[in-house]
């Protein structure tokens, strides 16, 4: 998910600079062949401070928070622990966008609140109003790819048998061990 957002922001022409925290070395690199500026891999407080000037500090209530920070954050994995990292490196005023799908997710609102940040709710695909009018989000991303703006046949790095769904699996499994960034059945 989060290689798409990337792929999309860079692929729309949207002016600005992308950092992505990618625990993975693999993975890491892709981001940056993709067109992100930076890669984080680590310390998320540190490396917030670095990219953006931000300043961290412990509030009254709570973990350490940034003052200063990304003004919009995908959390492309939707796990607890990510939305809460969203929440600490993202900007006062700043939003962030919650796009992968976990389980039931807890977190610390200190942030969300002292901040004053917006949270907002993302399931993939839907309509959105552009200067050709209102468009589902599937029509923007063939036109995209058709044009080649946005390159997606690099993503695709195992296909499959259905035979093989065991060998699938395992590769799912451990993406980065696999140096794996998508996964697909070939029935031919």
């Amino acid at each position: 998910i989060g290689a798409m957002i990337l792929k999309a922001i860079r692929g729309l022409g949207i002016g600005c600079s992308i950092t992505v925290a990618e625990p993975s070395a693999f993975s890491g690199e892709y981001a940056r062949r993709s067109g992100a500026d930076h890669v984080i891999q680590g310390n998320l407080i540190g490396a917030a401070e670095r990219i953006t000037g931000a300043r961290a500090y412990k509030p009254m209530l709570g973990e350490r928070i940034v003052q200063g920070g990304f003004n919009r954050v995908f959390d492309t994995v939707g796990h607890s622990p990510t939305l809460q990292a969203a929440l600490v490196v993202a900007a006062a005023g700043g939003t962030i966008s919650l796009v992968g799908i976990g389980n039931k997710l807890t977190f610390d609102p200190t942030p969300l609140w002292l901040k004053l940040q917006t949270l907002k709710g993302c399931y993939a695909y839907g309509f959105n109003d552009t200067e050709k009018g209102r468009r589902h989000a599937f029509e923007i991303a063939m036109e995209l790819m058709e044009r080649k703006e946005v390159e997606v046949q690099d993503m695709l790095t195992h296909t499959f048998t259905i035979e093989q769904y065991r060998d699938l699996i395992g590769v799912n499994m451990s993406k980065a061990h696999h140096k794996a960034i998508k996964t697909a059945v070939r029935f031919y």
